[in-house]
C-alpha cells in the first residue's frame, strides 16, 4: 500500500487554512493544565506540517490517569505523538519524566516521536519525512494488530471528558479514606460502594476521587513479612481489588488508568520507602539503609507488579532520590550516603 493511501493528509489543507491548529483551549481545559507558548521550533513544525496537509492536533488533552493530564506537542490522526524536545530535556530532573510519561503514552496505545529543536531548525521537511515514516509504521502495524486501548480512549466519553468539579482536595480525599479503612471487607466491590455511598454519596460519581481514594487505602494496607521488607505480595493483592473497583465501576479503561497512576509514582513511592519508611499515610514501616536492602524491595516489587506491566525502573529512582539526598543538610546526608553514592554508580543492564 502506498503512503499516499494512508497518510494523515487533509485535502485542502495548506498555510492558509489553520483547520488542523485548533482554538487554544477553553476555561475549563485551563483549570486543569497550564498551557505555555509555543517555542519558535514548534511553531517551525506546525507550518510545515500545514503545508504538507497533514492533519494534527497542537497541544491535545490526554488523560493518562483518571487524575493525570498531560498535553503533548502534537499528535497526528489519534495515533502518533510528536514531541519536540529542546535542551531542557537533557537535564537529569526531566528526564525520568520524560520517560515514565512516554512509556505511559504507549500503554495507552500511543506511538511516541521524538525531535530535537535544532533538527526542525536546520531541515524541517527532513522531519516531516520522518514524522509520515514512523506514522506509517504505526498505521500499518494498527492493521495487522488492532489496539482495543486506544480506541477505547476515544470512546469512554466520561472517561476522557474533564470533570465538571475541581479536582479533589487531599484533605478529603484523606479523610474518607481514614473513615472506610475500618471496614475489614472493604474491598468487596459491592462493599466498597455500600460503604463509601454512606460516608459521600456523590463520591463514587468521579473516576479521579476514587483512584486517588484506593491508592491511600492500599497505603494503610502496607504491611511487612517475615524478612521485614514489604509485602509486595500482599500489596498487589489489594491493587488487583483497586482494579477489579475501578473496572465495575467505571469501564475497563479505568483498570488502565489505575495502573499507570501506580506506574507514574512507583519511583516516588520507593523514594518514600527509602526516607520516610512507608508512604506518607503510614511512616516508620520499614528501614531500609544499604543497596543490598533497597535492591531485595525493587526486585520484590518488580516480580509481583510485572506481570500488569509495571515495572520500577533504576534510573527512574536515581532520579528522584538524588536531588533529595544533595538537598539534605550535612549532617542528615550522611546517613544517606550510600544512597548517593549509588545514584552516581551506571546502571547495571540486568537490574
Amino acid at each position: 500500500m502506498s503512503i499516499a493511501n494512508h497518510v494523515p493528509f487533509r485535502s485542502g489543507l495548506n498555510a492558509r487554512n489553520p483547520s488542523s491548529m485548533p482554538n487554544r483551549p477553553s476555561r475549563k481545559w485551563r483549570k486543569y493544565r497550564q498551557f505555555g507558548t509555543r517555542t519558535k521550533s514548534e511553531r517551525l513544525l506546525a507550518l510545515a506540517l500545514k503545508k504538507n496537509g497533514i492533519e494534527f492536533q497542537a497541544n491535545p488533552p490526554i488523560r493518562l490517569s483518571a487524575c493525570i493530564w498531560y498535553t503533548p506537542d502534537f499528535i497526528i490522526r489519534r495515533r502518533l505523538i510528536v514531541e519536540v524536545d529542546g535542551g531542557v530535556h537533557d537535564l537529569d530532573y526531566r528526564k525520568s519524566p520524560d520517560r515514565i510519561r512516554q512509556r505511559t503514552l504507549e500503554k495507552l496505545g500511543y506511538s511516541v516521536y521524538r525531535v530535537r529543536n535544532e533538527k526542525i531548525m536546520s531541515s524541517s521537511q527532513v522531519v516531516i519525512e520522518e514524522i509520515l515514516q514512523k506514522y506509517c509504521e504505526v498505521f500499518e502495524g494498527s492493521i495487522s494488530q488492532s489496539n482495543p486501548t486506544l480506541s477505547t480512549v476515544g470512546k469512554t466519553k466520561n472517561m476522557i471528558m474533564p470533570p465538571e468539579n475541581d479536582p479533589p482536595e487531599n484533605d478529603l480525599i484523606l479523610s474518607v479514606a481514614i473513615k472506610l479503612k475500618e471496614y475489614g471487607d472493604k474491598w468487596k466491590f459491592d462493599k466498597f460502594t455500600t460503604y463509601l455511598s454512606e460516608i459521600d454519596p456523590d463520591f463514587l460519581i468521579y473516576p479521579c476521587h476514587t483512584e486517588r481514594l484506593l491508592l491511600i487505602l492500599m497505603g494503610f494496607e502496607l504491611t511487612t513479612n517475615d524478612n521485614g521488607n514489604i509485602d509486595f505480595k500482599s500489596f498487589f493483592d489489594f491493587f488487583m481489588c483497586g482494579i477489579d473497583i475501578m473496572s465495575n465501576l467505571y469501564g475497563d479503561l479505568a483498570r488502565t488508568y489505575l495502573i499507570n497512576s501506580l506506574s507514574i509514582s512507583v519511583a516516588n513511592f520507593m523514594k518514600n520507602l527509602i526516607f520516610h519508611g512507608g508512604p506518607r499515610v503510614k511512616p516508620g514501616l520499614v528501614i531500609i539503609d544499604s543497596i543490598e536492602s533497597l535492591q531485595n524491595h525493587i526486585s520484590e516489587f518488580n516480580d509481583n507488579f510485572s506481570s500488569i506491566g509495571v515495572k520500577l525502573e533504576i534510573d527512574d529512582l536515581k532520579s528522584e532520590c538524588k536531588p533529595r539526598v544533595e538537598r539534605l543538610n550535612p549532617i542528615s546526608r550522611e546517613k544517606y550516603l550510600w544512597l548517593l553514592n549509588w545514584t552516581k554508580q551506571p546502571t547495571a543492564k540486568n537490574l
